[in-house]
Parts: C-alpha cells; structure tokens; sequence
C-alpha cells in the first residue's frame, strides 16, 4: 500500500483516527504515535481539538464547521489549514478516511 497524497482528504472525506496509533493529551496539547512506522507527532491546542472531534467518524466540511464556530478563523483559511494538517496525519497514517 503507497503512501496517502495531499488529494486523498478533501472537505467531503469522512475520516477518523487509524486503528494502529495511540494518542495523549498533555496540557492541552496532543501527541500521538503511529505502532506500527514509529512515526511521532504532536498538535498545538487547536490540532488537539482537532485530534478530539477525530474520535468518531467525521466529515471534514463538520470539523470545519466547529472549528470556525469554536474559534475566530477566516473560512478560508480555516480551510487551508485543516486540510494541511488532515493530510499530514493522512500521510504518517495517524488518521484514515472511512
């Protein structure tokens, strides 16, 4: 199996965490490793939010929505970001689109 691209999430992917990761809050923030690759990774508050709404299945346009309602974000760049940050995850195999 390849690695995720950038193009796999898109604002109508439904996506959640991958079975093989195990994750943490630590003062607000999270960080979360990948069992099988090694790979690490930590968020900021507003990743960790994110990391939390990705429990359950979620589309990404619905965590969009929450972010701009729960923040004071620009649509757009609300967008940009979150898509950045889902494909990240993506690629490290922190998250899966269902």
């Amino acid at each position: 199996m390849g690695i995720p691209s950038d193009s796999d999430i898109t604002m109508d992917s439904l996506v959640t965490r991958a079975p093989d990761q195990v994750s943490c809050n630590l003062g607000g923030e999270s960080v979360m490793l990948n069992m099988k690759s090694g790979v690490y990774f930590g968020l900021n508050p507003i990743g960790a939010r994110i990391w939390e709404l990705l429990e359950r299945p979620m589309k990404v346009s619905a965590i969009r929505d929450v972010l701009i309602r729960e923040y004071q974000v620009e649509p757009e760049r609300c967008v940009k970001e979150l898509l950045s940050l889902l494909g990240d995850l993506h690629r490290a195999r922190l998250i899966r689109k269902e």
